[in-house]
This record gives structure tokens, sequence and C-alpha cells, in this order.
């Protein structure tokens, strides 16, 4: 559910073994109906579960995280609450204003240090992006690391929203 109880439906969930760090890839029905109800099989194990919220603005929720979930049976997690969150949106464009499409998009968490999972990770055809972030001190990275043209530098933006904040147009400089 949100976080003022509203049932969220089309929330991905991850599994992820603990021992190895690898994704489980094969989990049935790993997303939450229009009552925000879910049923998935996973094999027995102990995994961190992602319960990944629809893109902005769908909801302005962020990422829950289970850790360390003991799994040998059927097991009832109960009522999850997504965390409440904040959306950064922005336009990524050259120093000439055209849009950067691909760019990767990545979150860190500055309280945990831990990555945010997204439900979208790189921006638009037309270089847009918004992302639902903890409602906190955060670092947004956008790479373009890997991009064939145009060649630009990547960007780090650290930033402490107090709201949903759109950050405009943001121009990577030329890179090399």
């Amino acid at each position: 559910v949100s976080s003022t109880g509203v049932p969220v439906a089309g929330v991905d969930i991850n599994a992820f073994r603990v021992s190895n760090g690898n994704e489980e890839k094969n989990l049935a029905n790993d997303g939450t109906n229009a009552t925000g109800d879910f049923i998935t099989t996973i094999p027995a194990g102990v995994y961190d579960l992602q319960f990944i919220p629809p893109a902005p603005p769908t909801t302005s929720h962020v990422t829950l995280v289970l850790r360390n979930v003991v799994v040998a049976g059927t097991i009832n997690l109960g009522t999850l609450t997504l965390p409440a969150g904040w959306v950064i949106s922005g336009h990524v464009q050259t120093q000439d204003a055209l849009p950067i499409p691909q760019v990767n998009i990545q979150v860190i968490d500055q309280v945990t240090g831990n990555d945010v999972p997204l439900a979208v990770r790189k921006t638009s055809a037309f270089g847009n992006f918004a992302v639902a972030v903890p409602r906190n001190a955060v670092e947004l990275r956008l790479d373009a690391t890997g991009l064939l043209t145009p060649v630009v530098a990547s960007q780090l933006i650290t930033l402490t929203p107090t709201a949903d904040t759109n950050l405009g147009n943001i121009t990577l400089a030329p890179g090399f």
C-alpha cells in the first residue's frame, strides 16, 4: 500500500539471493494486482526483496527493500507500506540545447549510502526524466558513459528536496 494506505497496482517485485547477490530471474507473478496484492513463488533461500513502485507521475513512492527474508515454504509478508518520496525531474541536454536520450540515471541515498532502485533508469528519447527519491539528501548521477553521440561528460548533483522538484534544463558539458 501507499504511505496513505491506498493499494498500489503495478509494483514490480525483485528477489536477490543474499549469498551471491544474483537476481532470481524466474519469478512468477512478480507484481501487484489492482488491489495491491501479490502471490509469487521463490525458491527456498535468503533474499533481499525489492518492491519497485511505478515511475512518476503514477506514484511518488520509493522502492521498499526487505533484507534477509528467509524463504522456506509459504510465508505471508503482511501489509507492506511503500515509503513516501519526492519526484525529481528534469531535461538533459547538450550545450546546443539538443536533448540527450538514454543517459543513465542513478540515485544514491545519502543517509544509507545505498543505491535507490528506480522504475526508470534512463532519460527518454526527448532527454526527460522523472524519478521518485527518498525524503532526505540524495545524490543524482547522470551518467553519459557509453553514449556514442553526443560525447558529453557525466554530471553529479547533490540535493535535499523538501517537495517535488523540477531541475529544469541540465546541460552536460562536452566530453572526450
